[in-house]
């Protein structure tokens, strides 16, 4: 079972889109926020189409996505200073408010 860490990037790969070739757009990039070391991993992920000022933008900006283990691959996306002020922005100022 692979390891992930938080921040790293990933690309989440649905099983159907293995099997049916016309599902390329449910492919989503983002990046690992907490491996619980089950069968599920949580992540933030980007929307695909959305860019302001040319950069991606967060889709997943109140919670993560849990997301099954096998449907994820380490790949590098964006820029990671990307992720980092998401991470900050998101994922810290939330843990903030608990």
């Amino acid at each position: 079972m692979e390891s992930y860490f938080p921040k790293q990037q990933i690309v989440y790969i649905p099983t159907h889109v293995l099997e049916i070739q016309d599902c390329i757009e449910d492919i989503e990039f983002g990046f690992v926020e907490k491996d619980t070391g089950r069968d599920y991993v949580f992540c933030r992920y980007w929307f695909t189409k959305k860019l302001k000022d040319g950069k991606v933008v967060l889709r997943t900006k109140a919670n993560s996505e849990a997301t099954p283990r096998s449907t994820l691959f380490v790949f590098d996306k964006v820029p990671q200073d990307y992720v980092e002020n998401a991470w900050n922005e998101y994922v810290e100022k939330g843990e903030d408010n608990d």
